[in-house]
């Protein structure tokens, strides 16, 4: 992680200011949101995931991806098991917030330590 804790939770505070200003503007107007310019979105959400450092998995990406558009910043289906035993036990992460995905992160997986 070469971001500090502050930094990545400004990041995705933005991110997600980013995403909404982007919906209203592309309602307002009644386009795509990919036509009002999406790219500048990605770009500034690929910066933050890349200085991130997190592995991708198979499934979804990474857990920042995860976070950003499957659990819509945390506004769905933001339960996360995780496997901390023998494959029958199951310690269970509610991620609502990014600082509650970086203190998972911080508890449970040596991304942070790098």
């Amino acid at each position: 992680m070469r971001l500090t804790k502050d930094e990545f939770l400004n990041g995705v505070q933005k991110l997600q200011q980013m995403h909404e200003e982007e919906h209203i503007i592309s309602d307002v107007l009644d386009v795509n949101p990919e036509w009002i310019g999406g790219k500048w979105l990605w770009n500034y959400y690929t910066l933050l995931n890349n200085m991130c450092d997190l592995p991708v998995n198979n499934i979804i990406g990474t857990d920042l991806d995860w976070f950003c558009w499957e659990t819509q910043f945390g506004k769905c289906n933001n339960e996360i098991a995780i496997d901390i035993d023998d494959g029958e036990n199951y310690k269970v992460y509610i991620i609502e917030t990014a600082e509650d995905l970086w203190n998972y992160w911080e508890k449970e997986t040596d991304y942070l330590r790098d």
